[in-house]
């Protein structure tokens, strides 16, 4: 193959580096749970503007689509307020009428020709998720079947209110969703006859294309505040600016709000779009009240609340910094000691990993030697100078009787150096943590790990024989390396021969299981209820679809039916006009019948 000149990517903002290598040769094969080790999973273009600064990026700050309130959000959350829009699509807004008899009133016509409404489902039951009650959100897609319902809805006003109905799209995260509404759309009658083919779309799949009027399913309902991959805030920004007049947002505020990215999209919609219950928009029978205003009380306390939250949150932040700086000035006087009279100093075990942590800190920026030693409860954190003595107190109890892991010699315990990085931190913690694994602890489990925090923890566990379990993504991410039962079992130390009584005796007695044999179970247990979940959901898909062909054709043969019905009562009106016009020809005399039928002959 000749060498290539130049290349060049289109997208370079969306393109990992993974998709170099393919270009070339499709021979490549990568595992994706290993590349973002390498640092593969950053896009080219934040790699050029890390390496050449800002100078080789030019924001295209105008941009030709959205309404300018469309656009706001995004330009405010993403691009620090820099993009304008074009004068020609700035103040766009649907064109719509007031439909009296489809109780489409002035007020209504003013929410869904605002550019952006906000339609929150909050506190009622019939708009939650299914499977809300699980916290887990791996390998799960989901679906909400009222917020379908409501969609189908919205969208059926917008046509009765004049929107074409090839003008508006929608939008939602997950597949099943995707199915949800492709099903309603499907099995509503109204939809045929006011001749609506929507456009059913992930964000995914519908990036890079438009509509007038967007309406986006969240999805995500539940009283645990869990939010899945709608945190992506990528695939939130594409959803919202797919749309160049109108956008409707429909969720549950309660839930949303608990990622900030997400409660910045309610917050923009509240002050600068217009935001409304669901109940202003549907009554009791599936119809629109005529007075929507009703819920404004309501929808000024729920901002209230949100506010307070917010508020809330930023106390507690506060709270904790200045309990953290309170701690770290605790340390700085102790440790001073050290530094002014040389002496090692040995901090008691009561201090939790947290504490520990500032005190390392503050060793630090004083220039002492420091180091952890011990484990469990005897945990605990020796500072020295460097030109002073070594410390020299009796180990900890707890380190003492620790077992010796299988395979792994100890080494001589080296002092901890001053300019440790924060990762060699890590890797010496996780070192001892792991070497103390065995019966009585049999796994450890860390939240939230880095990239390079969890390569570091597949090393240690491959060099100590260990398993790792894997979960989660983002801030939901969990690592758990669990002792194998064969380890757990080598473990532990040689115990004294016993006499053969006692060896009768216990094997009289059946032994409990493990505790990496009861994860075991535990782990089969859940995985087979998950596949019994997707099985069952399965079957519900294929019985609703079954149902849904049963009532299209059942329709299709009333349709037939009342068609022969209305021919037939055609045929007998017309032979009933021509009984009647032939007997008006005709004289009711038997004698002139024939005279009569020439004189009607000749008048004609």
């Amino acid at each position: 193959m000749s060498a290539i000149a130049t290349l060049v990517f289109d997208q370079c903002a969306r393109n990992r580096q993974l998709w170099v290598p393919k270009v070339f040769s499709a021979r490549y094969s990568f595992d994706r749970a290993l590349y973002s080790f390498q640092g593969l999973d950053e896009t080219l273009f934040g790699r050029l503007i890390d390496r050449f600064g800002d100078n080789v990026a030019s924001l295209l700050s105008i941009q030709y689509r959205s309404n300018e309130k469309i656009m706001g959000w995004s330009s405010q959350s993403f691009y620090d307020s820099r993009l304008e829009a074009a004068s020609s699509v700035a103040s766009q807004t649907l064109s719509l009428q007031e439909v009296p008899s489809m109780n489409i009133s002035a007020d209504v016509l003013e929410l869904v020709t605002a550019p952006m409404l906000f339609v929150d489902t909050a506190g009622l039951p019939m708009y939650r998720e299914d499977g809300e009650a699980s916290r887990s959100d791996i390998q799960q897609s989901r679906c909400n079947p009222g917020e379908s319902r409501f969609v189908v809805h919205y969208a059926k006003l917008l046509v009765r209110a004049g929107l074409r109905p090839e003008a508006f799209t929608v939008i939602t995260p997950y597949n099943r969703q995707v199915e949800q509404l492709r099903a309603d759309f499907a099995a509503d009658p109204d939809v045929d006859a006011l001749r609506m083919v929507p456009r059913i779309n992930t964000v995914d799949s519908f990036q890079g294309q438009e509509a007038d009027a967007v309406l986006i399913s969240l999805v995500r309902s539940n009283t645990h505040g869990v939010v899945g991959f709608l945190s992506d805030y990528r695939r939130l920004n594409v959803a919202v600016t797919r749309a160049r007049k109108h956008v409707l947002i429909v969720g549950d505020a309660s839930t949303i709000c608990n990622n900030d990215v997400l409660s910045s999209l309610y917050g923009y919609a509240c002050d600068h779009g217009r935001a409304a219950f669901v109940q202003q928009l549907l009554d009791e029978e599936g119809g629109i009240p005529a007075d929507p205003a009703t819920a404004a009380a309501i929808q000024e306390e729920r901002r209230q609340a949100l506010a307070r939250t917010a508020e809330k949150s930023k106390d507690k932040l506060q709270n904790k910094a200045q309990e953290e700086e309170k701690l770290r000035q605790q340390f700085l006087k102790r440790l001073r000691h050290v530094v002014d009279t040389g002496q090692p100093l040995q901090l008691p075990p009561k201090l939790s990993p947290y504490e520990r942590a500032i005190a390392h800190e503050v060793a630090k920026e004083l220039g002492l030697m420091h180091e952890s030693r011990g484990e469990g409860s005897e945990r605990r954190l020796l500072v020295w100078s460097k030109d002073g003595p070594e410390p020299n107190f009796p180990e900890p109890k707890a380190a003492a009787a620790a077992p010796a892991v299988s395979g792994v010699e100890p080494g001589p315990k080296t002092v901890a150096d001053s300019e440790e990085t924060a990762l060699e931190a890590f890797e010496r913690r996780a070192r001892d943590l792991l070497g103390s694994l065995g019966p009585g602890k049999p796994a450890a489990e860390w939240k939230a790990p880095t990239d390079e925090e969890v390569e570091v923890l597949h090393r240690l566990a491959g060099d100590l024989q260990l398993e790792v379990v894997e979960g989660g993504s983002g801030k939901k991410r969990r690592l758990q390396v669990q002792a194998p039962p064969s380890a757990s079992g080598s473990a532990t130390e040689p115990r004294p021969p016993r006499e053969p009584a006692e060896k009768a005796k216990e094997q009289q007695q059946p032994s409990p299981p493990s505790a990496n044999a009861q994860l075991a179970s535990l782990h089969e247990e859940r995985r087979q209820r998950q596949l019994a979940m997707a099985e069952q959901r399965k079957k519900d898909i294929e019985q609703s679809n079954a149902d849904m062909k049963v009532a299209k054709q059942a329709a299709r043969k009333e349709k037939t039916a009342k068609k022969g019905a209305a021919t037939a009562d055609d045929d007998d009106l017309d032979a009933l006009l021509l009984e009647f016009t032939k007997e008006e020809g005709t004289c009711s005399f038997a004698n002139c019948k024939d005279v009569a039928k020439g004189s009607m002959k000749e008048l004609w």
